[in-house]
């Protein structure tokens, strides 16, 4: 059997839960630095069981995706224009493009939401994750993603000096996850990461040698 060599990897690295990056439509109405929390996907699948004599034995039936929570930090605005990075304006709009029309006349009331309309409106919903470097490792992209519910910051209240959040629910046909090209999402550049790597366990450079003082001895 061969020899546990876990705790001499020095480049095993797990995945971390903070490093990933989410854009939801284009990345333009709702910035991708104030996304602070998506859900990952899931699925269920019903069970059919079937009995004979003593036994049960089950079957897997359909499987149904289920939907996901994003959670992101509603801006006020900046430069001077209130609607930049305004998150509830941004969803507002999404729910007139998906087809709602408020009921002020009989013509506006026959109109209503559409999946097309919503799918479109949101624009996409893709998360991804991403190693220490920014190497991209995976992307989880939801296929005909729209907005179920919306929950705007929660309440108004004067006692919090909290972050107005606003959380989405996603829901979605299906979910794929799609292996990363090896292609960096930052502008980090090859030399900064080789001197990264360039030292060993000890924490010295690689190939350094000490510096001599005077006497010819090594300098510590």
């Amino acid at each position: 059997m061969a020899k546990n060599q876990f705790w001499h990897m020095r480049h095993l690295e797990p995945k971390r839960k903070f490093r990933w990056i989410a854009t939801i439509g284009n990345g333009e109405r709702i910035y991708k630095y104030v996304v602070q929390k998506v859900a990952k996907p899931d699925w269920t699948t019903t069970n059919k069981e079937h009995k004979i004599l003593g036994h049960t034995f089950n079957f897997p039936g359909p499987v149904t995706w289920n939907t996901v929570d994003v959670t992101i930090i509603d801006l006020a605005g900046q430069e001077g224009d209130i609607t930049k990075g305004n998150a509830a304006l941004a969803l507002q709009d999404a729910i007139y493009a998906a087809g709602y029309h408020y009921p002020t006349t009989i013509g506006a009331a026959t109109i209503g939401v559409t999946k097309a309309r919503a799918a479109t409106a949101l624009g996409g919903l893709k998360v991804d994750q991403l190693d220490a470097t920014g190497l991209l490792l995976e992307t989880y992209s939801f296929h005909n993603a729209f907005i179920e519910k919306v929950v705007f910051g929660g309440e108004f209240d004067y006692a919090a000096d909290d972050f107005v959040d606003t959380t989405l629910t996603i829901r979605y046909d299906w979910a794929k996850i799609k292996a990363g090209q090896g292609q960096r999402t930052t502008d980090i550049s090859d030399s900064v990461l080789k001197r990264n790597d360039s030292f060993n366990l000890a924490g010295e450079q690689a190939g350094a040698h000490r510096p001599k003082n005077s006497k010819g001895g090594a300098a510590y």
